[in-house]
């Protein structure tokens, strides 16, 4: 956070992301209870980059996945049993099983690898800030395969994020050459 060029970038992802939900909360697409609710689930992920940046250092990103999974399954597999209809796993055809399988592997284990090869290698602050990106793509997503369209706002506050996220990298460069 010493490095201004890191201070312009995290400014520049706060204010694209405040461009891309602005026009959903003027419109009522959004409510502040659904607000408040993405805050503290994007406070607790930011906790969560920290926790494995601080216990999993050392570690491959690899085998940090790998030990982060046993202990999430152990508790999902708890959860499962008392809260979970377990034989609706049965009923499932086929075509349905592979999509969960390849989401599973797409959405979690690769992405998660990558996120922890990030870590290692940014820092959890960055590696957070980078993911700002992630609603602009999704919001992107959404007009491509849904129809969905962007205001001019929204777009510039995603190229603002990208921009913000891109100096936030090029910081970590920037402090690692001193």
């Amino acid at each position: 956070m010493r490095v201004p060029l890191f201070l312009i970038g995290g400014g520049l992802c706060v204010v694209g992301l405040v461009a891309l939900f602005s026009s959903s909360f003027l419109h009522g697409v959004t409510s502040a209870k659904g607000g408040l609710i993405l805050l503290a689930t994007a406070i607790i992920w930011g906790f969560y980059g920290v926790t494995v940046r601080r216990y999993m250092r050392g570690y491959s990103p690899h085998q940090s996945f790998g030990v982060i999974c046993l202990y999430t399954a152990l508790c999902l597999a708890i959860l499962m049993f008392v809260y979970g209809d377990v034989r609706a796993l049965g009923t499932l055809g086929a075509g349905p099983l592979t999509l969960l399988l390849i989401s599973a592997v797409i959405g979690i284990a690769c992405a998660h690898v990558l996120m922890y090869y990030a870590i290692s290698h940014l820092g959890p602050l960055i590696e957070g800030g980078a993911e700002f990106v992630t609603p602009f793509l999704t919001f992107t997503g959404a007009a491509v395969l849904f129809g969905e369209r962007l205001s001019a706002w929204q777009w510039v506050g995603g190229l603002g994020v990208i921009a913000g996220s891109l100096l936030m990298i090029r910081s970590h460069h920037a402090f690692t050459a001193l």
